[in-house]
């Protein structure tokens, strides 16, 4: 949508977090927002400090249980599986701080995603994966409710005069000029903006000190012999299964890079399918069994170090 200046009006565009769902993107405060890894929801992708020697880990069966969580830390910053619910608040916060100034804000459906995420239990990832692959290709029209979302929003301000949509946009996100990609925590103007604090005011993600505390613990697993051993068997494994990837991140990538060359969605589906299954086997038996009893005691001495988030390390 273009305006009648010729340049086009911000819109919401924390509609489009809901595509790629929450995660630690959103957490973006300081350099903790580096330590998002390729795959999120483990430690599996780079010596532990000296106060959790990764010999010292807590054992986990070569068998895990499907009860298992798979990404202890991910469940610890972002809630059980990345569910939608902070999403929800944010969006039900931003609706009725607009609606109190007089607006309407149109909010998207989230019921439609309730199945999108992958799930964060060890046997439902396993059923998730058969299904859905990593959920690239495997899940068409998912965005459609959200898309819809957006364009309604586009035709209520469409109906406003450029005065009236100016105030609108600067109820919204702030007045012209405010940056509406600065991370959760910074102190900006608008509905939206105060929506997000509100929503993320008792969750780790956003909290930009246990941030950099957390991606510097992870920095040393991944630059521990332990980590890059297990790494290493990773990489055997997916390649006995025809496979070849430099980094564990680049197995998911290839489904991505794929997406652009070509137009099969049938031979696509089935190149997801059978890179997600035989990546999350392998690591199954070669990462998981290091990586979650480690997150565990990462969390564990998060919580130690920020108490005001111990409700956080007990989900």
């Amino acid at each position: 949508m273009t305006s009648e200046s010729g340049t086009t009006p911000r819109v919401d565009v924390r509609l489009s977090w809901i595509i790629v769902g929450l995660g630690l993107v959103l957490a973006g405060c300081g350099a903790g927002a580096a330590v998002a890894s390729d795959d999120p929801r483990s430690l599996t992708d780079a010596p532990a400090p000296a106060a959790m020697a990764i010999q010292d880990a807590p054992g986990v069966s070569e068998a895990l249980p499907a009860d298992t969580v798979v990404s202890p830390i991910a469940d610890f910053i972002d809630g059980p599986g990345n569910d939608l619910s902070t999403l929800a608040e944010i969006h039900q916060g931003t609706a009725k701080c607009m609606q109190d100034l007089g607006w309407d804000y149109i909010a998207p459906d989230l019921s439609v995603l309730d199945g999108s995420k992958s799930p964060s239990t060890l046997g439902a990832l396993r059923e998730w994966t058969a299904t859905y692959g990593y959920g690239i290709t495997t899940q068409p029209g998912q965005g459609s409710a959200i898309r819809e979302a957006i364009d309604a929003q586009d035709a209520y301000q469409a109906q406003r005069g450029p005065e009236a949509r100016a105030r609108y946009l600067s109820d919204l996100h702030g007045p012209d000029g405010t940056d509406e990609g600065a991370p959760i925590c910074a102190d900006r103007p608008g509905c939206a903006a105060q929506a997000e604090r509100d929503a993320y005011a008792d969750v780790p993600a956003a909290d930009g000190t246990l941030l950099e505390v957390l991606g510097g613990m992870l920095e040393d697993i991944w630059a521990s012999e332990e980590y890059v051993a297990a790494l290493n068997r990773w990489h055997t494994c997916i390649s006995d299964q025809g496979l070849d990837f430099a980094r564990k991140g680049d197995a998911k990538r290839t489904v991505l890079d794929r997406i652009g060359t070509s137009s099969d969605l049938e031979a696509l589906q089935a190149y997801e399918l059978r890179v997600a299954t035989a990546d999350l086997a392998c690591a199954e038996s070669t990462l998981l069994p290091m990586a979650i009893p480690l997150e565990a005691q990462v969390v564990g001495e998060l919580v130690a170090r920020f108490p005001e988030y111990a409700a956080a390390g007990d989900r």
